[in-house]
């Protein structure tokens, strides 16, 4: 399965949870806010005047390319290696989406139940790839786009 049409069903699947919790962002406002982030992360990259070699500063960085860099490093070794990159808009919806569960106050193993269930809706077969996506989903956006439910993960790793 390639991970456009998992991301795909991931993200509608729970949409449908993460739109019946009053509150959340609307798609419309979710694609807006990845074509800005996106623009943003051209327009740095593109006029910073860095030469090739150069260590960009933390802080000069947009919190979504440190969360890309993040999936793409926690995917190493699996089938969804390099992904991100195919498909950063998946991969940040399905992040924001994670966030709103969060937001809704869905507790971070109920937003992992909810990923495995979108998944084995797509799928009979689950591999363990496809079950460590959806944790480093999850980690990368709560230590990148949601920092505010870093204690709750903490709290799970913990337990």
């Amino acid at each position: 399965m390639s991970s456009g049409r998992l991301l795909g069903g991931i993200v509608a699947a729970l949409a449908l949870v993460a739109c019946s919790s009053a509150g959340t962002p609307s798609e419309t406002v979710v694609q807006s806010t990845v074509a800005e982030t996106l623009a943003t992360i051209v327009e740095t990259t593109t006029t910073s005047g860095l030469q090739p070699g150069d260590t960009i500063p933390r802080e000069d960085v947009p919190p979504l390319a440190l969360y890309l860099a993040a999936i793409d490093r926690g995917l190493m070794g699996t089938a969804y290696e390099g992904d991100v990159y195919l498909d950063p808009d998946g991969y940040v919806n399905v992040g924001l989406l994670f966030c709103s569960l969060l937001d809704a106050d869905v507790p971070p193993t109920g937003v992992l139940e909810s990923y495995v269930a979108a998944l084995e809706a797509e799928s009979d077969q689950l591999s363990d790839d496809d079950l460590l996506l959806g944790g480093v989903i999850l980690g990368a956006s709560v230590q990148l786009i949601c920092p505010d439910y870093l204690d709750l993960l903490l709290d799970l790793a913990d337990g």
